[in-house]
């Protein structure tokens, strides 16, 4: 059976080198062989989407938590007073400005501010084109977080996606190599394996057997031999008794 598979069970990448192997197969293999290269490719497809979709959630991750430490920085939680104030204006009538109108009414000042600097370029219009420029900046953090956790959600939905892809090509992959396996008759199998080790193992112990010189006389085991030369044969035991 040809050998297509890598150390890491994917298809070798120098397959090109089989061509005229691959040539001689009948059509029903190698039907299976080219099932096995496209469910390959599309497996390994589904496994660097899955790392790059990894990759882009730690990434929105990073910048999600530096949208949060921002907010938090310049906006920081309403306290319990500003919460009673709020209400207190409220029941009164008065309304606050949507985050929209707000958002809108800065960007409209620094684009004024942008025209009338351009203009006549007075260090006093540069200074109030800075701050009002970094109200906005700050006014939009809310928004800011908000697109960043966005963002985040949808790379956290795409990391699934794409481990259920690579789950159905792994399966596809599977099946394609196990139609290929039973297309050829001639492929190695445990059993084969098995007798063939059992095989090599039983000609060793005939060849090393053929090697050992045939005995003569009475066979004397080693243990017997030792203690005769050291003249330590076990003697009779005396009794000393009453």
């Amino acid at each position: 059976m040809l050998e297509i598979f890598d150390a890491f069970g994917n298809v070798r990448s120098d397959l090109d080198k089989l061509a005229a192997e691959i040539e001689q197969l009948d059509d029903v293999r190698r039907e299976k062989l080219f099932g096995v290269v496209s469910a390959n490719a599309a497996k390994r497809e589904a496994e660097e989407n899955l790392a790059l979709a990894r990759i882009t959630v730690r990434e929105r991750e990073a910048a999600y938590h530096t949208a949060l430490a921002t907010r938090d920085k310049f906006n920081p939680p309403q306290t319990h007073q500003q919460a009673l104030q709020a209400a207190i204006a409220a029941n009164n009538g008065q309304t606050k400005p949507s985050a929209d109108e707000s958002l809108k009414k800065l960007a409209d000042k620094v684009a004024a501010l942008e025209k009338k600097t351009k203009a006549d370029r007075k260090p006093e219009h540069e200074a109030e084109l800075m701050a009002a420029r970094k109200a906005l900046a700050i006014a939009r953090q809310p928004m800011v977080l908000a697109e960043a956790n966005n963002a985040l959600a949808a790379a956290q939905s795409n990391v699934v996606k794409a481990s259920r892809a690579l789950k159905d090509a792994e399966r596809a992959n599977g099946e394609a190599i196990a139609a290929w396996l039973s297309a050829n008759t001639d492929r190695v199998t445990h059993e084969s394996l098995v007798r063939d080790a059992a095989m090599r193992d039983a000609e060793r112990a005939l060849a090393s057997k053929a090697k050992e010189p045939e005995p003569a006389g009475l066979r004397v085991w080693p243990l017997e031999q030792n203690l005769t030369a050291r003249g330590a044969q076990k003697s009779k035991r005396v009794y000393f008794g009453r």
